[in-house]
């Protein structure tokens, strides 16, 4: 069986993620907070789908990418 974690920092992300999607819309957050979650449940039945937390170097310590990055 495969445990999923959330890092101190991601949980941060997560926090500062619905502050500011709520100051522009209560409903989205909602949306947007479930689809996260959504994606984090996925690696319960892919483990290996998320990339390789390259800091630790370790196959077992996944990140996963949402959305758009620059």
């Amino acid at each position: 069986m495969v445990i999923t974690t959330w890092s101190k920092p991601g949980i941060d992300n997560m926090i500062a993620i619905g502050e500011f999607s709520g100051k522009y819309s209560e409903s989205y957050v909602s949306t947007i907070i479930r689809g996260l979650f959504d994606k984090v449940e996925i690696l319960k039945t892919m483990p290996e789908l998320g990339k390789i937390v390259p800091e630790k170097n370790d196959p077992h310590l996944r990140e996963l990418t949402i959305g758009r990055c620059f």
